[in-house]
C-alpha cells in the first residue's frame, strides 16, 4: 500500500470534514439567529401594544378629569411622535446588531409586522 496515497486521502478527508462541519454549523447559526429575530420582534410588538393601551387609558383619564381638548390633542400628538420615533429606533438598533452575513428580514416597523403576520399565518394553516 502506498503511504503517500493514504496520507493524501487522510488530509482530504480532514478538509472535507472541517468544511462540512463549518457549513452545517453556519446553517444552524443562521436558523438560530432567525428564531431569535422572530422572538425579539414578538416581544417588541407586545411592548408596543402595551404602550398603546396605556396611552388610551391616559387619554380616557384626561377626558374624565376635564382636561381641555387642546391639551389632550397636544398630548396625543407628542405621544404619537415619540412612539413613532421609538419604533424606528428599535428597528434601527436591532438591524445594527445583525452579523455581516445575515441580512434583516425587515427595514421598517411595518415590514416587521408583516413578517410576523406571515410567520404566524404559516403556523396556523
Amino acid at each position: 500500500m502506498d503511504y503517500f496515497s493514504i496520507g493524501i486521502g487522510f488530509l482530504v478527508g480532514i478538509l472535507f470534514y472541517r468544511t462540512a462541519q463549518n457549513l452545517f454549523g453556519f446553517t444552524r447559526a443562521v436558523l438560530f439567529f432567525k428564531e431569535i429575530e422572530k422572538n425579539s420582534l414578538l416581544m417588541l410588538i407586545s411592548v408596543a401594544e402595551a404602550i398603546s393601551y396605556i396611552q388610551q387609558i391616559k387619554y380616557s383619564t384626561m377626558v374624565e378629569s376635564g382636561v381641555p381638548e387642546n391639551t389632550i390633542k397636544l398630548s396625543k400628538n407628542i405621544d404619537q411622535q415619540n412612539f413613532e420615533l421609538w419604533k424606528s429606533t428599535v428597528i434601527t438598533n436591532l438591524s445594527s446588531y445583525y452579523p455581516a452575513h445575515v441580512q434583516p428580514s425587515y427595514e421598517t416597523w411595518d415590514e416587521a409586522l408583516k413578517l410576523l403576520d406571515k410567520i404566524y399565518h404559516r403556523k396556523r394553516t
